[in-house]
């Protein structure tokens, strides 16, 4: 009879809100709180806890604030939480430092730097040492034995510092800076479900025929399987694309008008047509450019010099209506595309500036918004930002091998969790 009283004592203390939750920090005597509650200073005992989760917010003079999720329990539960120290960045470059190198720098200073670096699907790895980060982008291509042109290359960079992590992506140029957060660090790909990379849409019996733009004279003729579809007067060339009998080419004459042109079932027709430049040639010293793609069967991707500004728009080719138009700074050089599970990756290059890559959801007839990353640097990612569920990104980096920086919100944060091959 005593051991049954003790056995409902129990079970009547846990669920009338017996738990409880001993909070200490580090450094010590950190100003904590749980589940935006009263503020106590480290160490402190919170009792009668009900909820399965509490989030735990930890701040100290001289370290930056921090805040982490902790599941309860029944019974006793203890949590240190770790703050680190600030520090600050080094505005001043190292003298000597390429207009072409590369720059790091992270609040803490991390004690390794790995660095994968990556080209038309081959990649190699370099020990950077601490941060701040300083190098010549020409070099570390080099010393990574790729074979690759460093023009052409991108890498990750997977920076450490005791049990803080961070991750950035870099390119040719980049000056990244971020900060290092405390989180689980994986060191294996989790096994999410990632989707796939879908061939373009080409059957077997559709031949993909390029759209050549060549000399006619004092103009420029626009040339499709033998035939003349079009000319102009310009000093740049753009070339077209095409899927089986079906063509697309735009061109931009002398007076800077813009036009985008399709055939489509035997039928040419004007889909686009702007009304006046805007220094579109200041932006292609080179004299070929290939700023338009089909996308599958019915979509159609294209550089625009609009009133307005240069976009990427891409164009349903089944009404000519627009399904999204983004801004961009310079006329690109080239534009290009992957498709993947219910996500279009559109992707631009320019004459100097680094890539971008822009995801067009199609269920949602919308380009995706990638979140704030607190531990990561990801504005020069030369990847596609993929959806794995509400909680979860993968940024897919390299379609073969598999090179990705995954994603995750713990609490109130997006958090990179893994980087690199899977």
């Amino acid at each position: 009879m005593k051991k049954i009283l003790v056995t409902l004592l129990a079970f009547f203390l846990v669920s009338c809100g017996g738990n409880s939750l001993v909070v200490d920090s580090f450094p010590k005597e950190a100003t904590i709180s749980i589940t935006d509650g009263q503020e106590f200073e480290a160490p402190k005992t919170f009792e009668s806890i009900t909820s399965d989760y509490v989030t735990i917010k930890a701040r100290k003079t001289g370290y930056l604030p921090t805040s982490v999720e902790v599941q309860i329990e029944p019974g006793e539960n203890k949590y240190t939480i770790n703050l680190l120290k600030e520090a600050h960045f080094d505005e001043v470059a190292k003298p000597g430092m390429p207009e072409d190198g590369l720059r790091i720098r992270s609040i803490p200073h991390s004690t390794s730097t790995k660095l994968i670096v990556y080209g038309q699907s081959k990649t190699g790895t370099l020990d950077m040492g601490e941060t701040p980060v300083f190098g010549d982008w020409n070099k570390i291509i080099s010393e990574s034995k790729i074979g690759v042109l460093a023009t052409k290359c991108s890498g990750v960079a997977i920076l450490r510092a005791d049990k803080a992590f961070g991750v950035t992506t870099v390119q040719i140029g980049s000056d990244a800076t971020l900060q290092l957060s405390n989180v689980d660090f994986m060191f294996k790909a989790p096994n999410w479900k990632y989707r796939r990379l879908i061939k373009e849409v080409l059957q077997s019996n559709r031949e993909d025929v390029e759209v050549k733009s060549m000399r006619d004279g004092d103009s420029l003729s626009i040339n499709f399987k033998g035939k003349k579809l079009d000319n102009y007067s310009s000093s740049v060339l753009f070339h077209g694309s095409s899927v089986g009998d079906d063509a697309a080419w735009t061109f931009i004459d002398n007076q800077g008008r813009q036009s985008v042109k399709i055939l489509r079932d035997g039928k040419v027709k004007e889909i686009w047509k702007g009304e006046y430049g805007l220094g579109v040639f200041d932006h292609l010293k080179e004299q070929e450019a290939r700023v338009i793609q089909l996308v599958g069967n019915d979509k159609l991707l294209c550089a625009l010099a609009t009133e307005k500004g240069y976009r990427l728009t891409l164009f349903d080719l089944n009404n000519n209506s627009q399904l999204c138009s983004i801004p961009l700074k310079r006329f690109p050089k080239v534009v290009w595309h992957a498709i993947y599970d219910e996500c279009i990756d559109l992707r631009c290059d320019f004459e100097k500036e680094v890539k971008r890559s822009f995801t067009y959801l199609v269920d949602k007839k919308a380009v995706l918004e990638p979140p704030d990353v607190r531990n990561g640097y990801l504005l020069d990612a030369d990847g596609v930002w993929l959806p794995v569920d509400e909680n979860r990104f993968e940024i897919r980096l390299l379609n073969n091998p598999t090179l990705s920086v995954l994603v995750e919100k713990r609490g109130d944060w997006w958090l990179v969790v893994f980087a690199g091959l899977r």
